[in-house]
């Protein structure tokens, strides 16, 4: 078919979207799991949708749609690249930030690999390819797991891992991407992360119940989005982590919280021993 001419990705969206795509015709979201490619850039869409929700990888998608994610949220749209994001999928959100002006939110594991999985949805890849220089999405939203959620939720003992060396290099190698980008959420997480040596997957939100993650961790932090797409779950309260104490959206940080966002050098000297200790 036509639209294996274009280039192909692996990702994957589903829910309140439709595209006519030329030499192609209707592919309908609503109904089927459809494979983002270059094509879609040049699709007309036909969408009520009034947000985007891009999920790490292909097990929480899945998970989410099983749950009745399309019921939950009859106005989302259901995006995963199932691991580091691909050219064709960052392309694809790009557009729909641009085109359609859609808020678009991330949720990313709370470890290393999910923090940096954000940073190149938002910014491209540390290395980009020539082909992928503007394939990013400036607008997307981190809405967790943050590494403080810890803290929100309640996680199984089972489901909190200990850093491994691999950890601390990337976190040593993330804080001066996140400062010199101006994420001062994602410096403040990464710190929070070394003084507390624990990571923690997406699935073990899931792992504390049906539905837990719509209900208690999407739902309160897309609470901005017009109320109507809550309706279905409206009695449900934000309690476990609303974006009102959420580091991600403070938008009025002075220069001071800026300064001390930065890993200070006791943190810095605590990650420089872990590292070489887990070495030895």
């Amino acid at each position: 078919m036509a639209l294996f001419q274009f280039a192909c990705g692996r990702g994957i969206i589903r829910g309140a979207i439709t595209f006519l795509v030329k030499d192609v015709g209707v592919i309908d979201a609503r109904i089927q799991d459809v494979l983002i490619t270059d094509a879609l850039i040049y699709a007309d869409i036909v969408t009520e949708a009034e947000f985007v929700l891009v999920v790490e990888k292909d097990t929480i998608f899945q998970k989410l749609k099983d749950e009745d994610f399309q019921k939950m949220f009859p106005r989302g749209i259901l995006v995963t690249s199932k691991g580091y994001p691909d050219i064709a999928t960052r392309n694809v959100l790009k557009m729909f930030g641009e085109r359609k002006n859609f808020p678009i939110y991330g949720l990313f594991d709370a470890d290393p690999h999910g923090i940096e999985i954000y940073l190149t949805y938002k910014y491209g890849a540390t290395k980009e390819t020539a082909e992928g220089r503007g394939a990013f999405v400036p607008s997307i939203q981190w809405i967790g797991l943050f590494p403080t959620d810890f803290k929100n939720f309640f996680i199984d003992k089972s489901q909190q891992l200990p850093l491994i060396r691999s950890d601390y290099v990337k976190i040593e190698n993330l804080i001066p991407r996140s400062i010199q980008l101006g994420e001062i959420s994602v410096t403040r997480e990464l710190d929070y992360m070394i003084q507390n040596p624990l990571k923690f997957e997406l699935e073990s939100i899931h792992m504390c119940g049906p539905e837990y993650m719509g209900r208690y961790l999407i739902a309160p932090r897309v609470r901005n989005i017009e109320k109507k797409i809550m309706d279905p779950i409206e009695e449900v309260e934000a309690e476990p982590g609303s974006l009102d104490s959420q580091l991600s959206f403070d938008t009025d940080t002075s220069d001071e919280d800026l300064d001390d966002c930065y890993a200070d050098s006791d943190t810095e000297r605590m990650m420089d021993d872990l590292i070489d200790n887990d070495s030895d």
